[in-house]
C-alpha cells in the first residue's frame, strides 16, 4: 500500500509540473509580441 501512495504521489507531481509548464510557456508565447517569437524560430 505503502508503494502505491508513493506512485500516486509521484504521478500527481509530475503531471503538476508539467501542467505548470504548459501554462508558462504557452502564456508567455501568448502575451509576447508575434515578431519576437518568429525571430527566435
Amino acid at each position: 500500500m505503502v508503494q502505491l501512495m508513493s506512485l500516486l504521489l509521484s504521478l500527481v507531481i509530475v503531471l503538476a509540473v508539467n501542467l505548470l509548464t504548459a501554462f508558462f510557456q504557452s502564456w508567455r508565447a501568448a502575451t509576447e509580441n508575434p515578431v519576437n517569437n518568429i525571430k527566435t524560430e
